[in-house]
């Protein structure tokens, strides 16, 4: 299941890798903080989002009655 979207999980990779390479290179242990954004965007998945009953893929922002058919198959973000 995924519940972020494409430039959001591409925004956390690169945001994750920077802390990190920061963190080694600064020798800071808090460098290890760039996990958690590294691991969901690479996953697609935010334990956040899915407490909150948030998503920022497909649909995001929009009306709650949209119709069946605008939906793309497989659910939200064509069910990646």
């Amino acid at each position: 299941m995924v519940n972020m979207g494409k430039t959001e999980r591409i925004i956390r990779v690169v945001t994750g890798v920077g802390v990190l390479i920061w963190g080694l290179a600064a020798k800071n242990v808090l460098g290890l903080i760039g996990f958690l954004p590294l691991i969901t965007g690479l996953v697609g998945w935010c334990g956040l989002y899915k407490i909150m009953g948030n998503k920022s893929c497909c649909g995001a922002g929009k009306p709650k009655e949209e119709k069946k058919e605008d939906k793309p198959q497989g659910g939200c973000c064509g069910g990646k």
